[in-house]
């Protein structure tokens, strides 16, 4: 089945790829894979999902996701390979871009939340009466603890959660 994302995948016109194999079809418009091989499927996995970085005839670089599911027979050989494909470049930019200004969010908000340390810091020094100090001292506290929760939040695998364990410790801290 030849179709639009098989034809770009190839960098060919759909004419000259019909009735071709993959081997075939990436030997013809010299797609080279950049990256590692993957793992073959066994008996017990034979379904695996891997990513791969291709030079096309172009000297374009792409990623493409790959599915290839092994056929066995009954002495347990791979007898046939199903494969489905696809280009994730579009993805994988995104992806980076996404990485790129969530680590700019997080070092702006960092630096806020300095800022506002500075500046009551600053203020309380002109402040002689020790319970107004004492509101300026919690205030630091307060935006230390925001901070605290915000790196823990910025260094977790997953935002949905975070250690209590490990915040309330460096919070006494």
């Amino acid at each position: 089945f030849v179709n639009d994302a098989y034809c770009r995948y190839f960098c060919a016109e759909q004419e000259d790829l019909i009735g071709k194999t993959v081997p075939q079809a990436t030997e013809e418009n010299r797609i080279e894979d950049i990256t590692h091989n993957p793992p073959l499927p066994t008996k017990d996995n034979p379904l695996i999902t891997y990513e791969k970085q291709v030079i096309l005839n172009s000297g374009e670089r792409r990623w493409q996701q790959w599915s290839d599911q092994a056929i066995f027979d009954e002495r347990g050989e791979i007898v046939e390979f199903q494969s489905v494909g696809r280009d994730i470049t579009e993805l994988k930019a995104a992806a980076r871009e996404k990485e790129y200004l969530l680590q700019e969010i997080h070092h702006r908000v960092k630096n806020n939340l300095q800022i506002m340390m500075s500046l009551l810091d600053l203020q309380s020094e002109h402040v002689d009466d020790p319970r107004s100090l004492e509101v300026f001292r919690d205030a630091e506290r307060r935006i230390l603890t925001m901070a605290l929760v915000h790196e823990h939040l910025y260094q977790s695998e997953s935002i949905a959660e975070v250690r209590a364990q490990d915040y309330v410790q460096d919070l006494v801290e």
